[in-house]
């Protein structure tokens, strides 16, 4: 008795309806993922900015300017923030000292994300942007309100500036925190 050996594998129109099943899942699913990665890269940028409001709200607080920058003088720090409509952000811890690790550039902005025409837009006690916060020694500031960063992507982030020196993160549309 001759037994034929059977053969395991996949047939060539099984390969080519799996390949074509898996094409399709790709074609469908990249646009979700262009956003999703836009969305993640503007949520970084808005996370940049509360992190450089914090620390230069900490920054005034210093009691020495040495100890922001070993150049500068004794005294009291004079920190401001400027923050511009193209969501971009300059940290000043004196007159005419940026601080650059602290500030947003449109060339540093443009390696994150993009914000499009929409930008940055000020409101509830803010006035147009570009608008000048100066941080206090206790961290408190001196404008208060609303600031809305909307993405390229349709998201919208507002951060509510509070006068004690405090941000509140709300998305646009619900209200919730972010």
């Amino acid at each position: 008795m001759s037994r034929l050996k059977q053969h395991r594998g996949f047939s060539l129109i099984e390969l080519m309806v799996t390949i074509a099943i898996i094409g399709l899942m790709l074609v469908l699913g990249l646009p979700y993922f262009g956003k999703a990665s836009q969305t993640a890269k503007e949520r970084r940028v808005k996370q940049q900015f509360v992190q450089d409001f914090t620390w230069a709200r900490g920054a005034a607080g210093a009691a020495d300017k040495k100890s922001l920058d070993a150049t500068l003088a004794s005294g009291t720090p004079t920190v401001t923030m400027t923050i511009n409509a193209d969501c971009t952000w300059t940290t000043n811890i004196a007159a005419g000292v940026v601080s650059a690790p602290h500030s947003m550039t449109a060339t540093d902005l443009g390696n994150l994300a993009n914000f499009g025409s929409a930008g940055c837009v000020a409101s509830n006690g803010l006035a147009a942007l570009p608008q000048t916060i100066t941080f206090s020694p206790q961290g408190t500031v001196n404008q208060v309100g609303t600031l809305t960063m909307t993405g390229a992507s349709g998201q919208a982030f507002q951060l509510q500036i509070l006068y004690s020196g405090s941000i509140i993160q709300t998305h646009a549309a619900s209200g919730v925190e972010s």
